[in-house]
């Protein structure tokens, strides 16, 4: 599981299938090494509304948890002051 915070190691963990059906894309991760703690992970994607439908979760023994997302809303909020960080002496700051 810890496998699927690490963003970066998606692709090199993970077999990505990409399945389109009108508005929606359904990527389904599966985990190329046999993983106990997860066999898949789906997650639903409407291109239209640019939202998440939903998204489940299976273990090895076949358990499956899924979540599905409604009546979504985005709140236009404009940010009117700017966000500044003056780090102190002691701070480690690295450049991405």
């Amino acid at each position: 599981m810890m496998s699927l915070i690490d963003v970066q190691s998606l692709s090199e963990k993970f077999k990505v299938i990409k399945e389109k059906k009108e508005d929606l894309l359904e990527l389904t991760l599966e985990p190329l090494e046999k993983d106990p703690s997860v066999q898949n992970l789906k997650l639903v994607l409407n291109l239209k509304s640019e939202t998440i439908q939903g998204l489940s979760f299976q273990d090895d023994i076949g358990n499956k948890t899924s979540i599905f997302f409604q009546n979504i809303e985005f709140r236009n909020v404009k940010m009117t002051e700017k966000f500044e960080y003056s780090p102190t002496r002691n701070d480690e700051v690295t450049q991405i």
